[in-house]
């Protein structure tokens, strides 16, 4: 909960809430009255006046909701409110599209081409510690692939998820979600990207069948299945 001393009130302590927001789906603000169970708030950003709002929904604000965080489940308390407002400062002040939830990776839509993939971010991903690697798509299908193969994490600290995952070994699969237009096609494409690479880099180089064809290249026509589904028309997108 974070509070601080009223303007001219400086031995009042102002209690600082997340509230409901039909424009910004939740907002800061502060409790300026009560009667019974029903509060006054004067939102943060505005100064405007809310009265008569429900007390039972708000959630207090956290000093870990103003921190930048790689992984949302670090937050002292978890809420939808400070997860929509770490999710859209990471975009808006370091483009950063991917955080953690756990051993959940969420992905923003940024409808912008972004410096996130390719050969130096492959050779990256591939050099991280499993249970420290930063929020990324590759790290996803990295974590997959290693629980696949039974390896152990290179990390002492690698969550208990992880660690479950590599001690059973067998098959695994990466579950992408999201309404149209979140992005899971390119999410699916970019997993698929990755995995070609590990399997390039375990051969020590690049092998083809009787036919010419490289395992890349026969993972790549998968790419235009997905895009059809991706382009699919949906009450969302048309």
């Amino acid at each position: 909960m974070s509070e601080h001393a009223a303007p001219g009130r400086p031995s009042e302590l102002v209690r600082e809430v997340w509230c409901p927001s039909r424009t910004r789906c939740w907002q800061r603000a502060t409790i300026s009255g009560s009667e019974g169970d029903r509060l006054t708030l004067r939102l943060c950003e505005t100064g405007e006046l809310v009265p008569r709002v429900d007390a039972a929904s708000l959630c207090d604000v956290d000093a870990s909701h103003d921190e930048d965080l790689g992984d949302a489940a670090e937050m002292n308390s978890l809420h939808e409110g400070p997860l929509l407002h770490l999710l859209r400062r990471r975009l808006e002040e370091r483009r950063a599209i991917y955080t953690w939830a756990g051993a959940v990776l969420i992905s923003v839509n940024p409808y912008a081409d972004v410096p996130l993939y390719g050969s130096e971010s492959l050779l990256r991903a591939e050099a991280e510690a499993p249970g420290r690697a930063e929020p990324h798509i590759y790290a996803v299908a990295r974590r997959a692939l290693l629980a696949l193969l039974g390896q152990p994490a290179a990390d002492a600290d690698a969550d208990v998820i992880d660690a479950r995952a590599v001690a059973t070994g067998g098959s695994h699969a990466l579950v992408i979600s999201g309404e149209s237009g979140a992005g899971k096609t390119e999410a699916s494409k970019r997993a698929i990207e990755y995995l070609a690479f590990a399997s390039l880099a375990s051969r020590g180089g690049e092998s083809r069948d009787s036919a010419g064809c490289s395992v890349e290249e026969h993972v790549s026509l998968t790419i235009p299945v997905l895009e059809a589904f991706g382009n699919a028309k949906t009450i969302r997108n048309n």
